[in-house]
């Protein structure tokens, strides 16, 4: 599904783009964290968001 969605919202000519980079706690290493982005898409004139989280 977001393969598809990137892929339409891509096709625009303009389009908003977010990136936050994340401490996220590791379950496997108790009480540490690694760096995991965070980005959001705007495509303002269709009122299209589109989210997507990469551990790294």
């Amino acid at each position: 599904m977001f393969d598809y969605q990137a892929s339409l919202l891509k096709q625009s000519h303009y389009f908003h783009i977010d990136e936050t980079m994340l401490k996220i706690e590791d379950p496997t290493l108790k009480g540490k964290t690694h760096l995991g982005y965070y980005w959001v898409y705007h495509l303002r004139i269709d009122h299209q968001v589109l989210f997507e989280y990469q551990p790294s």
